[in-house]
């Protein structure tokens, strides 16, 4: 099916190249002590191992007969290809215009920055963790689709998600006393309108 076959993967690697990209115009990490955190080789070597088990994978299956209609959860036809597509590519571009938007107070993990701004434009003006918003619903794309990963992937999103959310709130509660807490009365966690 097209939108599963050219869609799904093109999104996947705009996403990866341009966190890719990204991660080299952020501000330093600081530690409570002042000292400063590099963080990016550790990241690119996360970001290349889990390319790698993918591509790895990948063939490994191919080599053994398997077809990724073969690895699927359900078969669910042309509507729920589209439906996948559709919030996969969804739930990138919202992820990638959060983190346009957050510039370079953005960080694999979070942290305090040096120079650390508190950022209410874009999307951050009705969510306070946009980014994950728009990767756990382009995970949900992936759930649609039937592959056997997406099920998987979407609990591990939301288990690490929700932990960061709180380890978030947390460091701008600390960083910014006054200003976080009325930007909280105005906006949602991870749902408009729900949470």
């Amino acid at each position: 099916m097209p939108p599963l076959t050219i869609i799904l993967p093109v999104s996947w690697a705009a996403f990866v190249l341009v966190w890719l990209v990204a991660a080299f115009r952020t501000k330093h990490d600081i530690r409570p002590s002042g000292s400063r955190l590099h963080w990016r080789t550790l990241y690119l070597v996360r970001m290349a191992a889990a390319i790698a088990l993918v591509i790895t994978a990948r063939k490994l299956a191919v080599r053994q007969g398997v077809r990724a209609e073969d690895l699927a959860l359900f078969r669910g036809g042309p509507v729920l290809a589209w439906l996948s597509a559709v919030l996969t590519v969804g739930g990138i571009g919202f992820a990638i215009w959060a983190r346009w938007h957050l510039g370079r107070n953005w960080s694999p993990r979070p942290s305090r920055k040096e120079q650390h701004e508190l950022v209410t434009s874009g999307p951050y003006r009705l969510l306070r963790h946009p980014i994950y918003t728009g990767m756990l619903v382009a995970v949900l794309g992936l759930v649609f689709s039937g592959s056997s990963a997406g099920p998987p992937a979407l609990i591990a999103g939301i288990i690490v998600y929700l932990r960061r959310v709180y380890r978030e709130e947390r460091i701008m509660l600390e960083l910014f006393p006054c200003r976080y807490p009325a930007y909280r009365q105005h906006t949602w966690r991870l749902l408009p309108y729900v949470w």
